[in-house]
């Protein structure tokens, strides 16, 4: 099955510059590419880093196309940067530094397909600001061999690739004029959280596997929503309810997001 990941990572360039973009891409890519979190293979990820090239919504939308004209059935992206809200509430995601493009036209662009969006960034009305990650081990350290790794990935890959068209689901680090929390040292909070509660329900789903009788029943996967949800009420708790991350769903919320074979 052919899918794309798309990592965007815009660090703000000289003036408005987020030292912390360039660890959010190593650990996103470190996350994707665990047997748990879809096995994604190198060929199946596109990096675009404003340090190498300009990227805007004209070229961004001229990528997308041509890999839906290649058979790409589904697009996980991530945005890690400059973001902020119009006056409707409507997000902006700055792709580059000037170059930004709202959530409707991202969606739009996927139109057709089938899509999970991540955007670990601001919301705050005309404010771009950007959240980071901080350098910490959050990812699986499994030893399964190469039968589980491509268990989880035909799981993940069949339960994607069934979405209806048009699915798209958008979890975003703030509610609309909230600001995303992040520091030098620790980085984005969201990202830090969904993560680390991704990592902690693999674990758990490791575990529970193992104690399944005749009469229970075990699912596999969990799906973002699900995910984004725990995350989420960790993130209000620990901010006193400045900033609540947000999760729009359009169409199935059966978005996979980890997925642990039953035994």
């Amino acid at each position: 099955m052919s899918r794309q990941l798309i990592i965007i990572a815009n660090d703000g360039g000289r003036q408005n510059h987020l030292p912390g973009v360039a660890v959010d891409v190593q650990h996103y890519l470190r996350f994707f590419r665990q047997p748990e979190a879809g096995l994604w293979e190198v060929g199946e990820i596109k990096v675009f880093d404003n340090n190498e090239t300009t990227l805007d919504k004209q070229r961004l939308s001229s990528y997308i196309l041509s890999r839906r004209m290649d058979g790409v059935q589904f697009f996980v992206i991530v945005f890690c940067g400059h973001g902020y809200s119009n006056q409707y509430g409507m997000p902006f995601f700055e792709l580059s530094p000037g170059n930004d493009a709202s959530k409707a036209e991202i969606k739009q662009m996927v139109a057709n397909s089938r899509c999970l969006m991540i955007a670990d960034s601001c919301r705050v009305t005309y404010l771009r600001e950007g959240g980071r990650m901080p350098t910490v081990e959050m990812f699986s350290n499994t030893r399964e061999g190469d039968y589980y790794r491509q268990q989880c990935k035909a799981i993940y890959n069949d339960t994607f690739g069934n979405l209806p068209l048009g699915t798209f689901c958008l979890g975003m680090a703030a509610s609309y004029n909230q600001s995303a929390s992040e520091t030098d040292s620790e980085g984005g909070l969201y990202s830090t959280t969904l993560i680390k509660t991704a990592q902690g329900i693999i674990t758990k789903k490791r575990s529970d596997r193992h104690s399944v009788t005749l009469y229970q029943t075990y699912s596999p996967i969990e799906t973002f929503p699900v995910v984004h949800a725990f995350a989420s009420q960790k993130v209000r708790q620990a901010t006193g309810g400045q900033q609540v991350p947000e999760n729009q769903v359009f169409g199935s919320s059966r978005v996979p997001f980890v997925v642990v074979p039953e035994l």
